[in-house]
């Protein structure tokens, strides 16, 4: 639920009010894959870790998500729910992070201007991992885009409103 702008996009900091974490971590994927690989390695043996003994701690606590990301990651129907899905991310490697972040900070290779495709931006306002103000960006980018915004939401979006967020993607045109 969460829209990153292009990195290669004029007159807009990417970076700005991305937790130090990201950072840190897209910094090393602008250094290339050798820098990367290694410290997403580390990162994925941390979580792992973490998730085992207890899988509200999937994003350590060196990253500063706001409260509603935390309670949200709290939750009791979470747990297994993530346990599985990092168990899953990682087993063949970090391979699909590396991939993830590298082409977060590469061109896209089309312009967003010529999208044709209903679309649609959703975004926190508390959102650190990826700033709101990128979907801010997209929604004013896109064209036609409908832009949903989650003025009490952070990085995760409540599972109790998948039907409604993914609903209209179902409807007939």
């Amino acid at each position: 639920m969460v829209g990153i702008a292009p990195y290669d996009t004029v007159d807009f900091d990417w970076f700005e009010g991305m937790d130090a974490f990201n950072v840190r971590l897209f910094g090393l994927a602008l250094q290339g894959e050798d820098v990367l690989v290694p410290e997403l390695e580390r990162e994925a043996a941390e979580i792992l870790e973490r998730v085992a003994a207890d899988p509200a701690k999937v994003i350590g606590d060196e990253v500063n998500l706001p409260e509603v990301d935390r309670t949200e990651l709290a939750r009791t129907e979470r747990r297994e729910v993530i346990r599985q899905s990092v168990g899953e991310a990682f087993r063949s490697g970090v391979w699909g992070w590396v991939d993830d972040d590298l082409c977060y900070t590469h061109p896209w290779g089309f312009d967003i201007a010529e999208i044709s495709v209903p679309t649609r931006v959703t975004y926190g306002t508390s959102d650190v991992l990826v700033p709101g103000r990128h979907g801010e960006w997209l929604g004013r980018h896109v064209p036609g885009a409908v832009v949903v915004v989650d003025e009490d939401r952070g990085h995760l979006d409540n599972p109790d409103l998948v039907t409604e967020r993914y609903g209209w993607l179902v409807k007939p045109v």
